[in-house]
């Protein structure tokens, strides 16, 4: 019995640490998406770090309607264009048109406001 109760301490030890490494992974692929941006387009560290928020937000949004099995294809493209066009209004105030134009792709400027 205690040699169950050590191993399982062990295993939830390992599970901790490796959630933790994992996290710091984002982290710090967060941080990097952030001073790229920070670099590349001549935005501040909050500025950056507010685009980088709204730009993760959209993919998972998309991740989820896309991978709907639910929704037919017509729907899912108009879910779509609805967080294209949710996603330009808030980054549209925070980047010049310039600047807008370096990380939106074509197929989407469309749906600026």
């Amino acid at each position: 019995m205690k040699k169950n109760f050590t191993y399982s301490f062990i295993l939830v030890i390992a599970f901790l640490f490796s959630a933790q490494v994992y996290s710091q992974q984002l982290d710090s692929s967060k941080k990097a998406q952030v001073k790229y941006l920070s670099k590349d387009l001549s935005l501040s560290e909050t500025s950056a770090a507010q685009v980088v928020t709204i730009m993760d937000k959209y993919k998972q949004s998309a991740k989820i309607v896309i991978s709907d099995k639910a929704l037919t294809p017509e729907d899912k493209k108009a879910r779509l264009d609805k967080l294209i066009e949710e996603k330009n209004k808030q980054l549209f105030p925070l980047l010049s048109e310039q600047q807008f134009n370096k990380i939106v792709p074509t197929s989407e400027r469309s749906k600026k406001l």
